[in-house]
């Protein structure tokens, strides 16, 4: 059973601890004025249980406006840290701890890490053009979104992958699209960061077993 201290210091360990201090972080802050944008102003409970948000959170979140024309582009790599109460960070958490282990046991703590946050960034790098299109315009332009969700899906595509080297690729591909649909078919959600950051991991993992000569088996 590996220990506190080594778990902290493994990719997933860091990735879990740094999204738990963030949302700490924009708990404790609430109140305070970062922004003068309208409707981020919750209280500290609020922010907790995810019937508001914060100044800090809309300042940190991503807000396709405030990234295209007040260049915020910040917000592309800063919102993959910002949860919207706390079942949202439980549920992400737990998913990006049984995923990450499992990419991190086969590929690596490097490049869990580069998985994860390539997935998170071409997600929402997607939804700056696409958001629009579930929100309508110019609406979609001025939805806060945020969460480690389409970096952790990019994890869930190299799970696939890691199916299909071991042999087992249908049953994970089964076990992904049910995952993808439960979790993406909800309101309010942004589907195209867990699609484009799903589509990301699985192309990135695929290289990585295509140029690695070693054999990966899936690790469950």
């Amino acid at each position: 059973m590996i220990s506190k201290r080594k778990f902290l210091k493994t990719g997933v360990g860091l990735l879990i601890s740094f999204n738990i201090i963030v949302f700490i972080i924009t708990v404790v802050t609430a109140g305070l004025n970062f922004t003068d944008i309208y409707g981020c102003g919750a209280s500290p409970f609020q922010v907790f249980i995810g019937e508001g948000v914060s100044s800090l959170q809309c300042e940190l979140g991503q807000i396709n406006y405030l990234v295209l024309y007040n260049f915020q582009y910040w917000q592309i790599f800063t919102s993959m840290f910002v949860h919207f109460g706390i079942v949202h960070l439980t549920l992400n958490m737990i998913a990006l701890f049984y995923f990450g282990s499992i990419i991190e046991m086969n590929y690596g703590k490097k490049n869990l890490l580069l998985i994860y946050f390539l997935s998170g960034i071409i997600g929402n790098i997607a939804s700056l053009f696409l958001l629009p299109l579930i929100f309508g315009f110019p609406n979609g332009d001025f939805v806060l979104s945020g969460g480690a969700s389409g970096a952790i899906f990019g994890l869930i595509g190299a799970f696939a992958i890691l199916g299909k080297i071991s042999g087992s690729f249908y049953s994970a591909l089964i076990y992904v699209i049910a995952i993808f649909i439960m979790s993406s078919f909800i309101p309010g959600v942004n589907i195209i960061a867990h699609l484009f950051g799903l589509v990301s991991g699985t192309i990135i993992s695929y290289l990585f077993t295509k140029y690695y000569d070693r054999r990966i088996s899936l690790i469950i």
